[in-house]
Formats: structure tokens, sequence, C-alpha cells
């Protein structure tokens, strides 16, 4: 049965031409446009939508006659105080209970039995406004600005309630439970693009409606197009005559996700096969190398897969799944009868011509507009044959060629712009993937210097591995680089893998290191490589961050049989476990470490080490790694690098580099402590520090142990915070005094700069807004990965922002380490000029961060309202002077009491307002000419520039203006308008309107300069200009809100 309720509308008619449509009795909905009828339609469709269900609740809204009222409403609150009328409406409902809402406010009130319309807005909407925030306040003031004429209008809301009988047979009725919709999701036509698959998608098809129909395995290496070719069926469905069969999507882990009892995933299963069969789907589920081990446990071997295969043998389900051709031997030893119950499909990576093509229909459809060459297709097949193996054509190498049409598309013009991005993405250095940069090897050979200490020949040999792999000179199918790094302990072997793996990925992050010691028993390779249902640790490691540096710390421990695996991994760089799982190592500087022969060599005195020395070192080494070394084994590294003994300078130097990095370490820095050593301690600290057995690993520890604790128990003891302190010849720590000027090295001031700028950018990475950016990417990469595109202009600069904060990361980090070395070889240290151009950097990437969270960051309005013209005009001149410092553009607009005389059509006014006599007047060049009259009472300005909103984003407020003859007062209002259409408020143009709360701002005119009553600061502009004081103070301003954003 029908139920008609009449559900009456406020309707509110603006200057504009638009009308909003408010439903009493319900808020928070409501429609704004310019036909009522649409406006009503849409109204209606929504309230049925909500509230079909709830009959009862909408007859107590059916109202009496409702009363609208203009009440008088003042307000002081947010450093505003306004006197105006508001429309409010009253009514009653059916159970007797009065109600009142200002709808344009969103707000409704029940009335106390003997409360009217005026106490209740007097007593309630006042606490309403002060709880929200000072820009909401603004925009409602607005909005009831622009309202000319308020009436009642009816909508007749026809609804279909339930009785009550039929509620409690469906409450009693047995939920039926969608198994589909818990674990599946449909697969529906998407419009997305598919290239090179109708032949394949032509053959699945005729099998999947074949008489009888069969299931189908699809059979092929990763990236080649399984799953598209599922999905291009069921987006094309039509086309092979399989319009009515619904396509379905799941996964083993879907299956089982929640089913954590007994029992519980076999029972879903049997209702997705009753489910399927009733309404006759194709389901695609995924890996059946996932469903096969999926649901097994111990005592229960059977899984999905196994579980499922009667049904899909007599055709009671159908289905599609995926595998890889070395799969199929583990999926048969487990269950030999399942890959036969399927009709498999082979899908092989296609032709070069037709990979080609498929690129070619790529730039059709995603960038029309670019004329590629084919040679552009080749140099991205090429980057993902040699750095991404795991993938086969042209499934990655197309994903990755897709983003950069859509965002990137002028670099795809270039092999160069083509290889930086593959590095970008990839993370590795670019000077290995980029053929025009190239790879300077004395800036290499610096890197390595400030790292590793009086190991000029290994460090070499490290460089020219390095050489070699960037010419492209190294043997295919091999590990980037595979080097032994020899020599007695702590003379910086693992330094140089470190140092190796920030060279290379920029974070020794990268840096996967194993101590093969602990693989010396029988079971080392079965834990290395895995098997029965374990993955392997190195095959892990490696699988998930291929590009990486791969330290097999004392390889010489390792059981003989972790020989054979690194033979295979330094003949081949591949590996795989006993699931057929493979590990690339093509992408993997591979070093290993050793101290084979270092007890025969022995240096225990300290001398000077010789280049007769370290060829003798060289052979010496060599011949030992011979001895242990199978030929095979041998003969495929790169280099052998030997590492030779510390002499007496080489020790001394690592002492003073010791204690120069305390020196300029974070925790003095911020103390404000200074520390200074006498030559003594540096030669106490060296013959203290070394032992020919332990190498620099001793001073190490006699740092730690004399000179870190004692200068630790003296920070902690004394009741000094800031200082000098000295070491002397007996590594003793004292104080010198109070903090004077010691003598410092030129250029620390600068580093100390350059040490701060690093913790801000590492803050800025951790700060709420930054992390907003690096979400809103990740959804972003996400939807790209899916085919679909990116609308938002917002977001397309997101990923820039991201990149250029690490590189600005590792700039810093960068030139740290530059300054180090300098110090130590007495070269030049880093000056400010180095340090400004990333400070540069650092303000503009986090303006851009803040600017995100900001509708408007680079369009804004700033509104002026005054009883004084003099004072307009004095505060639009300093605002377009502001304007022109910054560089934006402004659209300038005066507010006056009468006809525009410059205005051809006055008739637009009456549209405004019919009973306000105002007009605009638009100002090209306030600076050089602004006709203010004694009828102007406001002005307006639209800025457009970089930042602009971000600036003036706090200007709204009440200044006041004082002298010795009076004061007077102006308000700024600031709203984030795009178009710059401001409108008066009203009764603006009348006098006594102006707010008389607290001023945010305070100029004292004789004494030229003015208070910031919201923070207390104070300005003085002397003999200077106003406006750069106004300059200063939104600089400062906005550099606050960049330190808060990073707290």
């Amino acid at each position: 049965m029908a139920l008609m309720i009449p559900v009456p509308i406020m309707r509110c008619y603006r200057f504009d031409g638009l009308l909003i449509d408010f439903p009493l009795g319900f808020p928070g909905i409501s429609r704004v446009g310019a036909n009522p009828k649409t406006n009503l339609k849409a109204l209606s469709l929504e309230l049925i939508e909500r509230l079909s269900d709830q009959a009862e609740s909408l007859l107590q809204h059916c109202l009496s006659a409702p009363e609208i009222a203009w009440i008088p409403f003042e307000l002081n609150a947010h450093h505003l105080a306004f006197k105006q009328l508001i429309p409010a409406c009253t009514w009653s409902a059916l159970d007797g209970s009065q109600y009142q809402a200002v709808p344009p406010l969103e707000w409704v009130v029940k009335l106390g039995k003997k409360e009217d319309a005026f106490q209740a807005v007097q007593r309630e909407l006042p606490a309403f406004i002060a709880a929200q925030k000072p820009e909401t306040v603004s925009e409602w003031l607005l909005r009831l600005a622009q309202i000319e004429k308020v009436e009642i209008a009816i909508l007749n809301l026809e609804l279909h309630p339930k009785s009550p009988v039929q509620r409690l047979r469906e409450e009693e009725a047995p939920e039926k439970v969608d198994v589909l919709a818990e674990c599946a999701r449909r697969v529906t036509a998407q419009h997305k693009h598919f290239f090179g698959l109708e032949d394949k998608t032509r053959q699945l098809a005729d099998v999947l409606a074949g008489n009888p129909p069969r299931s189908v395995l699809l059979v092929g290496p990763s990236g080649v197009g399984k799953s598209a070719l599922f999905e291009n069926l069921a987006q094309n469905a039509g086309v092979f005559g399989l319009a009515a069969v619904p396509f379905w999507q799941t996964s083993g882990s879907e299956l089982v996700s929640g089913m954590s009892g007994f029992g519980m995933w076999q029972e879903r299963c049997l209702a997705l096969v009753h489910q399927a069969a009733r309404d006759k789907i194709i389901l695609h589920l995924g890996s059946l190398k996932e469903l096969v081990q999926v649901g097994q446990y111990e005592g229960q071997d059977q899984g999905i897969a196994s579980f499922l295969r009667p049904f899909i043998l007599r055709g009671g389900l159908l289905v599609v799944c995926e595998c890889q051709s070395e799969e199929i031997a583990a999926i048969e030893r487990h269950d030999p009868q399942l890959v036969s119950t399927f009709e498999i499909l082979h899908v092989e990576e296609p032709r070069p011509e037709v990979i080609h093509e498929i690129f070619h229909k790529a730039v059709d459809r995603y960038a029309p507009h670019l004329r590629l060459e084919e040679a552009r297709y080749q140099t991205v097949l090429d980057l993902h044959r040699r750095f991404a193996p795991y993938s086969a054509m042209p499934g990655r190498a197309l994903r990755f060629f897709i983003r950069m049409l859509e965002t990137q598309p002028e670099a795809c013009q270039t092999d160069a712009g083509i290889q930086g991005q593959f590095a970008l993405e990839t993370g590795l250095p670019s000077f290995l993937v980029v053929d025009t940069e190239p790879l300077d090897p004395h800036q290499a050979e610096a890197f390595f210097k400030a790292s590793v200490l009086a190991q000029d020949a290994a460090i070499q040999k490290v460089i020219s591995v390095l050489l070699l792999t960037k010419a492209k000179l190294t043997r295919k199918g091999k590990p980037l680089g595979s080097l032994l790094l020899i020599g007695p302990t702590g003379v910086g072997k693992t330094e140089c893998a470190k140092a190796l793996s920030r060279f290379l990925f920029k974070s020794e992050e990268r840096l996967t290191r194993l101590d093969m010691s602990e693989f010396g028993d029988a079971d080392a390779v079965f834990r290395l490589v895995g098997g029965q249902g374990r993955e392997g640790l190195l095959i892990k490691k490696v699988r998930e961050e291929p590009f990486c540096v791969l330290l097999l710390d004392e390889f010489e421990k390792a059981h003989p049989a972790v020989f054979d695996l690194l033979l295979q991994i330094l003949g081949d760089a591949r590996l795989s476990d006993g699931a057929g799982k493979l590990a690339d190592f093509t992408n993997c500087f591979l070093l290993m470490t050793s101290n084979l022969g270092a007890e025969t060599f022995q240096r225990g005195r300290l001398a000077p080490i010789t280049s007769d020395l370290a060829i003798d070192a060289e052979r010496h080494f060599q011949q030992e790694v011979q001895k242990t070394l199978r030929p095979e084994i041998f003969n495929r590294i790169d280099a052998i690098v030997p590492f030779l003994p510390l002499d007496a300078e080489q020790i001394q130097r690592l002492a003073q580099r010791t204690l120069d990095q305390l020196a300029h370490s974070e925790p003095l820095a911020l103390r404000d402590c200074h520390i200074t050593w006498a030559p003594e301690a540096e030669q106490a600290l060296a013959r203290s520090g070394y032992s020919p057995k332990y190498g620099a690993r001793a001073l190490r520890r006699t740092f730690f142990q004399r000179v870190g604790v004692g200068l630790a128990q003296l920070l902690n003891l004394s009741g000094k915070k800031h200082g000098t302190l000295v070491l002397d010849g007996n590594l003793s720590w004292r104080w010198q005094g109070e903090l004077a000027a010691p003598h410092v090295p030129i250029g620390t001031g600068s580093l100390l700069n350059l040490k701060t700028l690093r913790r801000k950018v590492v803050a800025l990475q951790r700060s709420n807004a930054y992390m907003d950016l690096r979400n809103e990417w990740y959804r972003a990469t996400r939807r790209l990965k899916k085919g679909k595109t990116i609308d938002d202009p917002k977001i397309k600069p997101v990923g820039k922002i991201l990149t250029q904060t690490e590189a600005l990361l590792s700039d810093c980090q960068g030139l740290e380490s530059t300054w180090e070395l300098n110090y130590l070889e007495g070269l030049e240290m880093v000056g400010p000029e180095q340090v400004l151009p990333l400070k540069a950097r650092f303000r503009e990437l986090s303006l851009q961060c803040l600017a995100f969270e900001s509708d408007y960051p680079h369009a804004v309005t700033l509104s002026i309202f005054s009883e004084s013209p003099p004072l307009i005009e004095a505060l639009v001149l300093d605002y377009a002077l502001v304007a022109r410092h910054f560089g934006w553009t402004t659209e300038t607009t005066l507010f006056q009491i009468g006809t525009n005389p410059h205005e051809p059509d006055p008739s637009f006014w009456q549209t405004y307002t019919r009973d306000r006599n105002i007009c605009r007047v638009s100002v090209p060049d306030p600076i050089q000419h602004l006709p203010i009259t004694l009828m102007t009472f406001g002005a307006s300005f639209y800025f457009s520039g970089s930042y602009c909103g971000l600036y003036l984003q706090e200007e709204s407020g009440v200044n006041l203006f004082i002298r010795a003859a009076g004061s007077e007062k102006a308000l700024l209002l600031v709203t984030q308008d795009s178009q710059g259409k401001m409108v008066p408020p009203e009764g603006f143009e009348r006098k006594g309107k102006i707010p008389s709360g607290k001023p945010s701002r305070e100029w004292h005119m004789e004494a030229r300069s003015f208070i910031s009553t919201k923070d207390g600061s104070s300005r003085s502009w002397g003999r200077g200009s106003k406006h750069m004081v106004l300059v200063e103070f939104l600089e400062q301003q906005l550099d606050r809100r960049l330190e808060g954003m990073l707290k």
C-alpha cells in the first residue's frame, strides 16, 4: 500500500539565480540547482532510498504549516561581531513537539514548551557557531548574504512501507548467504585495454563454451598475460557468445579468509560449488599452486584444489586457473590427477614484432599525439630483459610503458628519458642504466675513501669492476659484479661493502649480509635454498630485494655443499628452490669476505706500506685462495681484492678521523659543546688501540672504552650544558671553561647547518603531510597498475615531490661525506654557497607538502571593508605592493554605494539585490590609479600566484588603526574562492556594521609599527615602506606553519 507524505521544503533564492532546497526535519540533506522540478526529483529519490523502511518516523515529521521568520541575530565569536537577520523556520510535528531550524547553517533544535523562536536562536545558535572553525563561520556568513528570498514548497513523497507481518517474516526467515559476494568479485566490462590477446582469448572461449565445456589451466611464465586473458574474455563476452554468462574471480587465500574452525572452508567451498552451478558462472581461481597449498594443516594434506577436483572433473564447476610451467611438476607430486582435470592452454611470450605492435597500440591509446620510433620500444624491452628477469614480456614492460605515457609522455621520446625513469622506479643506480650518464672514477674514489681508510689499492679494484659493469663489458647472465675481499680482520672489508651499497643504492638497507659461519653444517644448503614448503633464506632475500649488494661474510667457513650453490650463482646467476621458485642474481653485486692467508701474511710491526708490499700481498692472497677454492669457482670471481694491514701513519689518521667524527656528532651539536684534543691524544689512541691481530677493531674498542665512556661520564655528571672539552695525552677529558671561541676548521658552521638541514629533511619525511602524500601516491600507483587513470590534477606531481625529497636527502648526506674527506686531506671544505641551494630546495618541497592540504594554495580572495575610504585606499595599495613583491597577479574590485558610471549594464546589480544600491568598480592597476570616492565601503582582491593562498590564509580579522586624532578599523576576510567573485556581506554598506570585537592586528601609525594580537609579535617600518614589513610578517608567519608541520 502506497503512503503519501507531504514534506515541506524551505527554498532559498540566491542573487545568482540558483536556489537551494532544504527538506525540513531532515538536516544534512539539500539540493542546489536552477530548476525547482529537478531539485524536488533528486530530493524525492534520496529520501525514498534512505527512509523507505522508516514510515513511522516520517509520520512524526509530517509538519503543520511551517512558519518562516527573519530573526535578528547577534554574533560575537572568532574576532567577528555581526548583527543581521537570518531566516528561521518553525513547525509542529504530529506528536505536538515544536522544532526550529536554520537550514543554511545546518542547525535544528527542539523547542521547549514555553520557548519561542527568538529565545531558541539567542540561546542555542551562538554556542553552535562558536564551536565551528573560523573559516567555516566566514563561509556561512557569505552564504547567508547570498540569500534574497525564502519560501515554503511541498514535496509529496510516495512510500511503500512494509507491514509488521512482512517484517516479522523477513526476520524469522533463514538468512541467505551469498558465498560469491563474500569471497569473490564480479568481473565486468571495465573498459580496460588489452593488446595482442585476440587469438588466445578465442581459444579460451572455445574450450569454456565447448560441448561439453571444460575447465582451463593457463600455463605460461609470469607477466605473459594469463590474468589479462580472462579479463579480456569477461569484457568481450558477447563477441564470443558468452554474454549471458557471469564471470567471477577469487583466490585460495580469499576462500579461506575468516574460516578458522574445523571444516569451515570446506562448507564454504561446497556452497560456492552449488551457487556456481545454479548461476552457471565461470570462476577464475588464480594460481593453481596456491590452491594446492591453501587449506592444508597438520593431519590434513588435502588443499582446496584437491577438494574441488571432483566437481571440476564432473563439470559442476567451470573454472580457469593459472600456473607456470616449472610449477607443474610440484603440483603433480602432490596430486597426480589434478593437472589432467583441466584443458591445458599454453600462453607463450609473443614474438618481438608482435610485442612492438602491442606497444604501438598502447601509444595510440594513451598518447595519440606522440610519434615514437621502434628503437624506443626496444629500449624498454632491453631494460626489462636485463634488469627485470622475473617477468616475461610484455607484462611488466608494458605496464611501465603505459605509466610513462600517462605521466611523462615527453620522456618516452628519448632513450635517456626511458632509462632515467626505469632507474627511478627500480632503485638501480642511474649511471648503470642511463647510457649518457658517465661514471666519474675520481668522484667514486673520493666517495669510497671517505668511508674506507688506507686501502687505495682495494678501492681501485672495486672501481675497476664498476667501470667494466658500466661499459657493459662483463659477461651477460652473471651478477653485476663478484668480488672477493680478502685480508686480516679489522681493515675495512665490511665497511667497503657498506660503502658500495651506499654508492649504488644510496642506502645501507640494500646490503644483504649473511654470516657463512652459521652455515657450516650439513643442513646449510636446505636453510639457504629451502624445500618442502619452506622458503630458503638466500632465495627469500634475493627475491624480496633483487637490486642489492649481497655480502657472504667469511665464506670459507661454509659447508662444502654451499660452494656448489656459489658456483651456480657465479656461473648462471640463477638459483631455484625445491618448489621451482627461481631467484635471479643478475642485479646483485656479490661480495665475499675471507681471512684466508691472513695468519701467514704477518706484518706485526708498524711500517709504511710500499707498492712492493701491495704486490706481494695480492700475490700471497691469490695463492691462498687458489689453494682453497676449486678452479671453476676461482675463475668465475671477477676480482680478488686484497686488504692490507694498517701501518702507523694510517692508524693515526684513523684515530684523527674517529675523533673528528665525534667532534661533529649530533649529540654534541645539540648540547652546544665543542671538543678539542692535543696531538698527543691522537698518538695515544693510535698506540693503545692498534693490534696486529685485530686491526682497527681494537682501535674502535679502545675509543669506546677510554674516550667515549669518559666523555659520557663528564657530560652526565657535570652541571654545564655547553662549553669546550679537552682530551689530553692520557685520553682523559676535562672542561676548558665556558663556551669561548675554540679553534674550529673553516666551514664547521656550514657543516652544522647542513646537519640541521638533513635532520629537517628527515623530519619532513616523517610528518603527517608527507605521509599523506605517500599514501595518495600509493593509491594512485595502485590505480595505474589496475589500468585506471588519475583524474585529480593534484595527484600527478606527488611522485615528483617524493622523488625530489629523496634526492635532497641523498645530496645532504653526500655533501657531509665530501666535507669529512676534504677535512682529512686538508682540502677546501663546504661553504655557505653549497648549503644555500639545498635550503632553497627544502623550503620549496615543504611548501609543496603544505600546499597539498589546501584546496586553493595558489588562488585566494582577500576582501577589505571599512567606513573610512582613505583607509581602504591605503590597505589596497599595501596589498597591491605585496602582490607585486611576490609576483602574484591580481584582479581588484571596489565596492561603492550608487551606480557604477563605467558599468554599461547597471541591471547586473539589480540581480544582486534590489534594496542595496551598490555597485562594483573593476580596477586594472591599483598602484597606478585607484578611483576611491566617499561612497567606497570595500574592496576585493583576487590573487593568483605561487602559494598566495598559504601566505594570506590567516589574514582574516579586524585591523585597528590608532592615531592621535582617533582610531579607525577595517575588516579583512579571506575566502578560498577560485573564481574571485566576492559578495559583500549584508549591510556592510551602512555604518556601524564593521565588527567591534578584539582586533587581530593593531597599527600604531605615529610609532610606525604594528602588533599582531594572535602571537604578540610586533613590527616597525621606521623610515622604510609599510608593505615590506607586511611582507616580512607574512613570510615569518608561513615559516612558523612550516615548522609546525615538521613537528
